[in-house]
């Protein structure tokens, strides 16, 4: 046994290294799912904070099971932040499988004014939209940050 400290530290930190490459040389490539906006609705109003729910389809490329522990989002429209939440119980995502989940959040309401008053000077009905989000695991592997973009015309939803 080793009565020096000093070389039981460096025995200490040869094996935490040696123990960290092991797992960082275990090559886990996580691929970025593939996430759909299919719908966005508003929820009925209480209060003054109207509440936006937004459906996704997500596609899991991968060979293994997403676990997640929270997902946090964010939906822009016409460069207003409609609304942004936060979800923490996410069924997990099955490997080669397509899944549709639904997130609410509160709805901005001056955002949502002038979101509505930019829809109404328009003479085009299709509004510009930026969903983000961040996809956090339950294990070790790092967070997939998501940023989705397009157009849409609200009358056809």
């Amino acid at each position: 046994m080793l009565k020096n400290p000093l070389a039981r530290k460096i025995l200490w930190l040869l094996l935490c290294c040696s123990m960290l490459s092991g797992c960082a040389s275990l090559g886990l490539n996580v691929e970025e799912p593939e996430i759909e906006v299919v719908g966005v609705r508003m929820l009925p109003v209480k209060g003054f904070s109207p509440k936006v729910e937004i459906t996704l389809e997500i596609f899991n490329p991968n060979d293994f099971e997403l676990n997640f522990s929270k997902v946090s989002y964010e939906l822009v429209v016409n460069g207003a932040p409609l609304f942004r939440g936060n979800q923490y119980q996410v069924p997990p995502l099955e490997p080669f499988a397509t899944q549709t989940i639904t997130l609410q959040g509160k709805a901005s309401l001056l955002n949502g004014l002038k979101v509505i008053k930019q829809l109404a000077e328009k003479t085009s009905p299709s509004l510009d939209y930026e969903f983000n989000a961040r996809l956090e695991f339950a294990n070790l592997l790092p967070d997939i940050p998501i940023n989705k973009s397009g157009t849409f015309d609200p009358a056809s939803w």
